[in-house]
């Protein structure tokens, strides 16, 4: 059985497919269920049962930002679930939403940016959907409504704005002042 490759497609594919329990290439490996990009100081993904990969896209190198896309990629494509590390943080979806929220305000295309809002807390609902069924004691079990409520609750006002569910806090007031009142406000 061949163990070294040239390329990281083919060691990615083998990992992703379970075709073998180890194979490397120059700056990609795995040994059983996990994978790394440069040695063993990157964990890049690991099987969380035999249909669901973590992968790790937390602080990464260019080279390793193209390992992360290949093994998605590799996974979608193999009809493997994976998620990212960062979809079972609940702060760090916050933050890819509030940041797409502010371009949004301002795009002439908002639909992009809604589009990366929905997509973070879709991921999210995926991963909370696979973690409710992972038994309470298991290493990768995370209590949301325990550990973060302040940032789920942000997620979802987030949701429905972008949705047209729920105006702004200056649509808000505009709505509930009265046009005289308002053009005292604004010095009409």
């Amino acid at each position: 059985m061949k163990r070294v490759f040239s390329k990281g497609e083919d060691v990615i594919d083998l990992f992703v497919n379970r075709k073998q329990d180890e194979a490397r290439c120059s700056n990609i490996f795995f040994e059983k269920d996990k994978i790394y990009s440069y040695g063993k100081h990157y964990e890049l993904g690991r099987f969380l049962d035999p249909g669901t990969v973590l992968i790790n896209d937390d602080g990464y190198s260019k080279t390793t930002k193209r390992h992360v896309t290949k093994l998605y990629i590799e996974c979608k494509h193999s009809k493997v679930r994976s998620f990212f590390k960062s979809d079972t943080k609940p702060k760090a979806i916050v933050k890819v939403m509030q940041d797409a929220l502010v371009k949004y305000k301002r795009a002439r295309r908002p639909n992009i940016y809604k589009n990366i809002i929905l997509d973070a807390i879709e991921r999210f609902h995926a991963y909370d959907d696979y973690n409710k069924m992972l038994p309470k004691g298991h290493p990768e079990f995370r209590d949301w409504l325990r550990e973060d409520v302040e940032s789920y609750d942000r997620m979802l006002e987030i949701v429905k704005f972008v949705k047209g569910e729920k105006k702004s806090p200056i649509e808000k007031i505009v709505e509930e002042t009265s046009m005289e009142e308002l053009q005292k406000l604004f010095n009409f």
